[in-house]
């Protein structure tokens, strides 16, 4: 059985319809439609959680998928941590996975971190965030869960799940890998799985368009003042609106804007987006040159050929 960990904003979308979907290649997801695995291995206390349910869960549906001729994979970017609360749980997630499934093998999808930070922000305001991009970043806590940029530290989480299960049984990727050839990335994942490699090409595989498409950098802008009056209440957001809404109205308030700011002028946008980019990297700077060049010492991947920051 393959683990997919995540992290989140890595693609996961795309593995998850293109990959492990049971079409073109010998894979089988294991489904969470009642979300049981996911409450009990993310967010079950410590003193309830049902070891031997999961396992119980995990080796049925990996016993029907295999009997199919398929290689059974379990994937939930949440096993690397809730992105908003800091992912402090996630080394207890994989001493909870290693008891449930002892003999799996993990995938961990990294990213360079000034562009998943861009990202999670993103998905932070669209969730009903309303601290600015400087605010999101500073790391405090106040009291309440919230996000921490020691969460894309990837070494951490690494050598955690190389503990538990096995240096062998852990595959890390870097997600532009899966941009500048997605052959080669797909390939490994097919071969730390003994599957045969893929005989399609380039084309048939490419990331392409985005799946899961965000809103445009100044509808974000917006969305983060709508935030202000009215949002969903999620764990990580520490503020309340004036009025809390729906996840549907929400939705309702991100597609509207997603469709207004697309008929704004690109050079709006690319402007946002370039004063985003500004801010992480005079916040940012070194702070994730020390985890990096660890990362490439447990995973033997040349991160500087991928943009990730190696020089303080």
């Amino acid at each position: 059985m393959l683990l997919h960990i995540g992290y989140h904003k890595t693609g996961s979308t795309y593995l998850q319809n293109r990959v492990f979907d049971g079409g073109r290649f010998a894979f089988g997801t294991i489904s969470d439609d009642d979300r049981f695995l996911k409450k009990e291995i993310c967010f079950q206390h410590i003193d309830l959680f049902d070891q031997p349910g999961v396992a119980q869960c995990f080796k049925a549906a990996c016993s029907e998928i295999a009997s199919a001729g398929r290689y059974p994979v379990y994937t939930n970017e949440s096993l690397s941590g809730q992105l908003f609360s800091g992912g402090i749980e996630s080394l207890r997630t994989a001493q909870r996975l290693k008891a449930a499934a002892p003999s799996a093998r993990v995938l961990i999808v990294i990213r360079e971190q000034n562009s998943i930070l861009l990202s999670s922000y993103n998905q932070f305001v669209r969730h009903g965030g309303r601290d600015t991009l400087a605010q999101f970043l500073t790391n405090e806590t106040n009291g309440f869960l919230r996000f921490h940029r020691s969460h894309f530290a990837y070494h951490h989480l690494i050598k955690g799940y190389q503990d538990a299960f096995g240096t062998d049984k852990v595959l890390v990727l870097p997600f532009e890998m899966l941009a500048v050839d997605p052959i080669e990335y797909i390939d490994r994942i097919l071969q730390f799985c003994g599957l045969p490699k893929t005989s399609l090409d380039t084309t048939e595989v490419a990331l392409g368009s985005r799946l899961n498409p965000s809103i445009p950098f100044c509808g974000i802008v917006l969305k983060r003042w709508f935030n202000f009056f009215v949002a969903p209440s999620r764990p990580g957001l520490t503020r309340r609106p004036i009025f809390y809404s729906s996840r549907w109205t929400n939705n309702v308030i991100k597609h509207r804007l997603k469709s207004f700011s697309r008929r704004l002028p690109d050079r709006w946008n690319k402007s946002v987006k370039k004063q985003y980019q500004q801010v992480i990297e005079e916040m940012i700077h070194d702070y994730y040159v020390e985890s990096n060049h660890k990362t490439m010492a447990l995973t033997g991947i040349d991160l500087g050929e991928y943009g990730y920051r190696l020089n303080k």
